[in-house]
């Protein structure tokens, strides 16, 4: 049976040789006296612009620089909290900056997130 992802984005899902976008999240509980605090991880698919270094508003207000975009199923959302770890599929590790929705862009049912 197709995820919500695969059923919405077809071939999207995969890179030009054909092979899968896994996106392995932890989503962020919050900082401790140790540092940041970590969720068990889940695994999801998303659409992943890499690079796309741009610049983005942070939750805070700030600028920072965005290297990643994803797109993942509004269903999800709640898998990924700000500053939440992704780990893409080339193991590559990025915090969520700020978290959107494509809607400008007529692709509803699904949030735009920035990673470092």
């Amino acid at each position: 049976m197709a995820t919500e992802f695969e059923e919405l984005f077809g071939e999207w899902g995969q890179d030009s040789n054909g092979y899968p976008l896994p996106l392995l999240v932890e989503p962020y509980l919050g900082f401790t006296s140790t540092g940041p605090k970590f969720g068990p991880s889940v695994d999801h698919a998303g659409l992943v612009q890499l690079p796309q270094d741009k610049l983005v508003l942070t939750s805070q207000g700030n600028e920072a620089t965005s290297s990643a975009l994803v797109y993942a199923p509004l269903s999800m959302a709640g898998d990924f909290p700000l500053h939440s770890r992704v780990t893409l599929a080339s193991g590559r590790q990025a915090a969520v900056l700020s978290i959107g929705s494509p809607d400008v862009y007529g692709i509803f049912g699904f949030m735009v997130l920035n990673l470092e």
